[in-house]
């Protein structure tokens, strides 16, 4: 249960970080496995959150001793929700769920529904006493503009990349894009986030309270302000 949760949290996170900030992506995985539904929401602001129906659900390693998250999720539906407060309507897009190791779903959602060509990783690393140690993963946007030359050297990158469940080698966000970038170079400008368990601090929730308010129209804001 914490493998899945934790490679749908990461990829909720890297679809929300590829828009505007204030977007909020949420993503449900409808499996007929034991682990039951994943629901996971994130902001493009690094905030995110998430649970699973069955959070007890511990199934055997597979054949080659790695967690078995596809057979726990189990086939179904996979949902993703797009929200803006400045959009009419939340965008929707759903796929029949891919392989159920999540990684691999996120990036068949995002070729067939989004039409964005990707690669994408994700990683849920445990301690011997099997808790929670690192998640981690990286999502690469192929560009229109990207020479075939730069994509046939990021795909032979990515191939050659250790595991992101590998505990032995540095998996720290940049170590991830050097590996990724080798011998194609990393630009000046970038930025590194920190994820929040959220929104739960006092001004996410003010901001969140003025959305809601700025979606409302103005006599239904009269109508709450008489009653108040």
């Amino acid at each position: 249960a914490a493998a899945a949760l934790g490679r749908a949290l990461i990829g909720t996170l890297l679809l929300g970080a590829v828009k505007d900030d204030a977007e909020t992506v949420q993503v449900h995985f409808a499996g007929n496995g034991p682990l039951g539904q994943i629901t996971t929401i994130a902001s493009g602001r690094g905030l995110v959150k998430g649970f699973v129906g069955n959070p007890l659900c511990d199934l055997p390693l597979s054949a080659n001793q790695m967690t078995n998250v596809g057979a726990a999720v189990g086939s179904g539906l996979m949902s993703v929700v797009r929200n803006h407060s400045n959009w009419a309507q939340p965008y929707t897009g759903s796929i029949p769920i891919f392989s159920g190791e999540i990684a691999e779903d996120f990036a068949h959602y995002l070729a067939e529904s989004e039409q964005m060509k990707t690669a994408i990783g994700i990683g849920v690393t445990f301690t011997r006493k099997a808790s929670v140690q690192s998640a981690h993963g990286f999502l690469v946007q192929i560009l229109p503009f990207c020479s075939e030359e730069t994509i046939l050297k990021l795909e032979e990158n990515i191939k050659k990349m250790p595991s992101l469940s590998d505990t032995t080698v540095d998996r720290s966000a940049y170590s991830i894009i050097e590996n990724i970038l080798m011998d194609i170079g990393i630009g000046d400008t970038y930025n590194l986030g920190s994820p929040m368990y959220g929104p739960c601090n006092p001004k996410d929730l003010k901001d969140r309270m003025l959305r809601a308010v700025a979606s409302l129209g103005s006599e239904d804001i009269k109508r709450l302000l008489q009653e108040q």
